[in-house]
C-alpha cells in the first residue's frame, strides 16, 4: 500500500500517513458481481475494458434477419452487448458495424436489466475492419 504525508495536522504519526488506495474489498466484490471473480477471489479479467455506445445489427442464427443492438463495451477479447431479445448461453452470433466490421462470437452469458438483456460476447473473429477516415482538424490553406 502507497502511503503518502497529510500536510494538514502533523501532530501523530496517524495523521502523518494515510493511505492513497484503499484495499479491494473482494467480499462486496463477489455479492454485487460473482462472475467477475475466480474462486480464489481475484479479478478473472485480464484485459482493460472500453466504454462505447455503438450501434451495431445481430444476426442471431444464419441467415437470420439481423436485430438491433447496442454494444455497451469492449476489450482484446469481448464485448457487452445491449439487446431486446434474450439469447441463450452459448449461441454463435454475428456482430455488425455497418460499414466497419462484422465480429463473431460466442455468447457468454445474457441478462435482463430492465428493459433490456446484456450479452457479454466472447470475440472469434473479426472481419473488414475499416478505419475512419482521418479528418483534418483546419481547413486546409490557400496555395501563396
Amino acid at each position: 500500500m502507497r502511503l503518502r504525508r497529510n500536510s494538514i495536522s502533523a501532530g501523530s504519526e496517524k495523521a502523518l500517513r494515510r493511505p492513497i488506495l484503499e484495499p479491494v474489498n473482494h467480499a462486496l466484490i463477489a455479492a454485487l458481481m460473482p462472475s467477475l471473480l475466480d474462486r480464489s477471489g481475484l479479478e478473472r479479467r485480464t484485459e482493460v475494458r472500453y466504454p462505447t455506445n455503438d450501434p451495431a445489427q445481430v444476426r442471431l442464427s444464419p441467415g437470420a434477419e439481423p436485430v438491433p443492438g447496442t454494444i455497451l463495451d469492449i476489450s482484446k477479447s469481448g464485448l457487452r452487448i445491449e439487446l431486446t431479445t434474450l439469447v441463450e448461453r452459448g449461441t454463435r452470433i454475428e456482430i455488425i458495424l455497418t460499414g466497419r466490421a462484422a465480429i463473431f462470437g460466442t455468447v457468454r452469458h445474457c441478462r435482463r436489466m430492465a428493459d433490456a438483456y446484456h450479452a457479454g460476447v466472447l470475440v472469434e473473429h473479426v472481419l473488414g475492419v475499416k478505419p475512419d477516415p482521418p479528418q483534418a482538424p483546419f481547413p486546409p490553406l490557400p496555395p501563396i
